[in-house]
């Protein structure tokens, strides 16, 4: 038996596995779609699904349907998987380096926001309450009232 009379897996053994793998792909998607994040990663991550779902099905003919009797076709098939997967993994890499983008961007936030919030700590004469952000003047006279508080006015 020749290379060429058969191709390099039965379809019935590549045919459920690849529709459990687009099955897969179309629900991570739809979750992608609804789930709460950067619309930067959603956009990356929708791409790349969609480069998977015309991956698999392409993938699925090169291992369960091609024969290598025509070398021509056998290469152009083969050449497109290796393209789409290379392009799935380029995304891939684009939507870590997003990740790192963004993840420095919440860094610089949350950096700023501990500044401004010791500085008001650090400042003269300013309390910060715990129900407010906006600074007071601490007052060291008896007959002024914390409106916040519930202690008495003496």
């Amino acid at each position: 038996m020749s290379m060429g009379e058969t191709p390099i897996l039965p379809i019935w053994l590549v045919a459920p596995v690849a529709g459990a793998l687009l099955l897969a792909v179309g629900g991570h998607m739809m979750a992608t779609r609804r789930a709460p994040m950067p619309e930067s990663r959603r956009r990356i991550r929708i791409a790349n699904a969609w480069l998977m779902v015309l991956t698999l099905p392409l993938t699925a003919y090169a291992f369960g349907v091609l024969r290598d009797s025509d070398p021509r076709q056998f290469v152009l098939v083969w050449t497109g998987v290796a393209g789409l997967i290379g392009l799935v993994i380029a995304v891939a890499v684009v939507d870590m380096l997003n990740t790192i983008r963004l993840t420095a961007l919440a860094r610089s936030r949350s950096l700023s926001q501990f500044k401004e919030f010791h500085a008001r700590l650090t400042r003269p004469n300013v309390v910060v309450t715990a129900n407010t952000s906006r600074p007071r003047p601490v007052s060291h006279h008896a007959n002024d009232h914390d409106p916040d508080s519930n202690a008495p006015r003496h």
